[in-house]
C-alpha cells in the first residue's frame, strides 16, 4: 500500500507538472506557428534573430537563479521562505542589469534599424516581470506543490490571451508587442504567487544579511551551468545569422519552423525535470543507491519518450508542416529534415534530465560545461562548413552528428565517475 501510495503520489505530481510546463509551451509555441502564418519570412526570420537575445538573457537569469535553487533550496536551514525573499531580490538586481545593458546596447548600436531597435527596447522592459514570475513558479517546485504553479501558468496564459485580443483589436500586431503583451501578462501571477507565499511582508535585515552568501552560492554553483549554457547558445543561435548571411534571411525562418516543432518534446523534459530535481535531490542525500537507480530509470524513461517521438516526426512529417504551417508556405517543402533536426532531443534526454540528474545532485555543473563544449567544437567545426554548402540540411546535420560526440561524452564520464566514488 505504501509503495502504491508513493507511485500515486509521484504520478500525480509529475503529471501536473508536465501540464504546468505543457500551458506554457503550448502558449509559446501556437504564438510562434501564429506569427509564422501572420508575418512574412523575412519579418518572421528577424523575430527569430531578436528571439535568439531573449534565449541568452533567459541561459543567465536560469544559470545563476532557477538551476541552483533546486539544489541550494533543497538544503537551506534558514527556511524556505527566507531563502525566497533572498532570491527575489537577488533577481531583481539581475534583471535591472540586464535590461540596463540591453537599453544601452540597442541605444548605441542599433539606433538606425528602428524596427530592432523598438523590439529589444520592449524585452529589456519585459525582462523583470518575467524573471520573477518564472522565479515564483520554479519556487513551487521547491516545496513540491507543482500545482500551485500550473495555477500561476492559467494565470498568466489567461492575461495573455486578453491582451492579444486588446492588442490585435487596436493595433497591428508585431515583434514589439509580442514580447510587450508576455511582460505585461506575468504580472497577475506575480501578484497571485506573492500573496500566497505571504511575500508583502517587509524584508527584514536577516535578507540582507544573507544576501552575500547566497549570491556567493549560487554563482560558485551557476558559473559551471551559465559558461555551458552560453557556449550551448552561441554553437545553436550563431546559425540563425550564419545562415542567413551566406543564403538569406528566409533560412532563419526555416530553422525557426523547425524548432517550433521540437518544442513540445523539450519542453516535456523541462517539466520532468522540474518536479524530479527538488525531489530526488532530498531523497538522496547520504545515499548514492537511491541515486543510481532512479539516474537509470529517468534515463531509460526518457529515452523510450524521445524515440517516440522521433519515429512520430520520421512518419508524419510532411503532415505536421502543413498542418502548422498551411499548404501555401516556404517551410513545407524542408519537413523531410525534421527527424534528423530531432536527433538532438536524445543528447538532451541523456545529459540534462537523466544522468544529468545525478551530476545535479553531486553539485558536479562542471560535468555541463565539459558536454557543452564537445558539443559546441563538433557542432561549430562542422556546422560552418556544413551550412555553407547544403543549407538548413547541413546545419541540423551538424547538430545531430555532435550530439553523438556528446552522449559519447556522458556516458564515459558518468561510468568513470561512479567508478571513482565506489
Amino acid at each position: 500500500m505504501q509503495l502504491i501510495a508513493k507511485i500515486k503520489n509521484w504520478g500525480i505530481n509529475t503529471f501536473i507538472s508536465v501540464f504546468d510546463q505543457g500551458i506554457l509551451s503550448s502558449t509559446n509555441f501556437f504564438l510562434n506557428i501564429y506569427l509564422s502564418r501572420k508575418l512574412d519570412a523575412e519579418n518572421y526570420g528577424l523575430f527569430a534573430v531578436v528571439f535568439t537575445i531573449y534565449l541568452l538573457i533567459f541561459i543567465i537569469n536560469q544559470s545563476i537563479i532557477l538551476e541552483p535553487l533546486a539544489i541550494i533550496g533543497s538544503k537551506n536551514k534558514n527556511g524556505k521562505n527566507a531563502y525566497l525573499k533572498i532570491l527575489i531580490l537577488l533577481q531583481l538586481v539581475l534583471s535591472l542589469i540586464i535590461s540596463i545593458s540591453l537599453y544601452i546596447v540597442s541605444y548605441f548600436f542599433f539606433s538606425k534599424k528602428v524596427e530592432l531597435q523598438s523590439t529589444i527596447y520592449s524585452l529589456a522592459f519585459i525582462i523583470p516581470f518575467l524573471s520573477l514570475f518564472h522565479l515564483l513558479r520554479r519556487f513551487c517546485y521547491l516545496q513540491l506543490r507543482p500545482a500551485i504553479a500550473f495555477f500561476s501558468s492559467v494565470l498568466y496564459v489567461t492575461s495573455m490571451i486578453i491582451s492579444f485580443f486588446i492588442i490585435e483589436y487596436i493595433f497591428k500586431l508585431n515583434a514589439y508587442f509580442v514580447f510587450l503583451l508576455q511582460g505585461i501578462s506575468s504580472i497577475v501571477p506575480i501578484v497571485y504567487l506573492f500573496i500566497h507565499f505571504k511575500l508583502f511582508s517587509k524584508i527584514g535585515m536577516d535578507v540582507f544579511a544573507e544576501f552575500r552568501k547566497t549570491l556567493v552560492y549560487h554563482i560558485k554553483l551557476g558559473k559551471w551551468l551559465l559558461a555551458s549554457s552560453t557556449i550551448s547558445w552561441l554553437s545553436t543561435s550563431l546559425f540563425y545569422p550564419l545562415i542567413a548571411s551566406f543564403k538569406s534571411i528566409q533560412f532563419s525562418a526555416v530553422l525557426k519552423s523547425m524548432d517550433n516543432v521540437l518544442l513540445p518534446m523539450q519542453q516535456i523534459i523541462t517539466a520532468i525535470s522540474l518536479f524530479l530535481i527538488p525531489k530526488i535531490s532530498i531523497q538522496s542525500i547520504g545515499n548514492d543507491i537511491f541515486l543510481s537507480k532512479m539516474t537509470k530509470k529517468i534515463t531509460l524513461l526518457m529515452l523510450f519518450f524521445v524515440i517516440a517521438y522521433i519515429v512520430f516526426l520520421t512518419l508524419f512529417h510532411k503532415y505536421i508542416f502543413f498542418f502548422l504551417y498551411g499548404h501555401q508556405n516556404p517551410y513545407n517543402s524542408y519537413s523531410w529534415i525534421l527527424p534528423i533536426a530531432a536527433l538532438p532531443l536524445l543528447g538532451r534526454a541523456i545529459t540534462d534530465i537523466g544522468i544529468g540528474i545525478f551530476f545535479r545532485v553531486k553539485e558536479r555543473f562542471d560535468f555541463f560545461l565539459k558536454t557543452t563544449v564537445i558539443y559546441a567544437l563538433a557542432s561549430i567545426s562542422l556546422g560552418i562548413y556544413l551550412t555553407i554548402n547544403y543549407g538548413v540540411f547541413g546545419t541540423e546535420l551538424a547538430f545531430a552528428i555532435a550530439t553523438l560526440f556528446q552522449i559519447i561524452f556522458t556516458f564515459y564520464t558518468y561510468n568513470r565517475f561512479k567508478n571513482n566514488i565506489q
